[in-house]
């Protein structure tokens, strides 16, 4: 009986440990989502080449490879960006930070 509540205790432990560690991660992702969200703030307005993580390209929910988007507006989570379809015509999007895989600038 009493093994049994050690290794529950044992396990409850680890679990925490591990719960910590997804926490603090969280917490350095929002930290550099909002060094990101400074730096988009500079290109609302503007047209550049925008990649996404392809953990979105599955579901999608937004095009796969380099796409020419226009940052309509960016907060500390959010950016929202408008792009061009052939099939839908403009399509609008709100899109998390952390999502944003690489930004190419175009020269105007």
């Amino acid at each position: 009986m009493e093994v049994i509540i050690l290794l529950g205790l044992l396990l409850l432990y680890f679990k925490m440990g591990r719960l910590e560690k997804r926490l603090k991660g969280r917490k350095l992702g929002e930290e550099e989502g909002m060094k990101m969200s400074k730096i988009l703030q500079s290109l609302v307005n503007q047209s550049c080449r925008m990649t996404f993580d392809e953990e979105w390209y599955g579901d999608a929910v937004l095009p796969v490879g380099a796409t020419l988007v226009t940052v309509l507006e960016v907060d500390e989570q959010w950016i929202k960006i408008s792009y061009q379809d052939k099939k839908k015509g403009e399509v609008t999007k709100i899109v998390r930070i952390e999502r944003v895989e690489g930004i190419e600038l175009l020269k105007e």
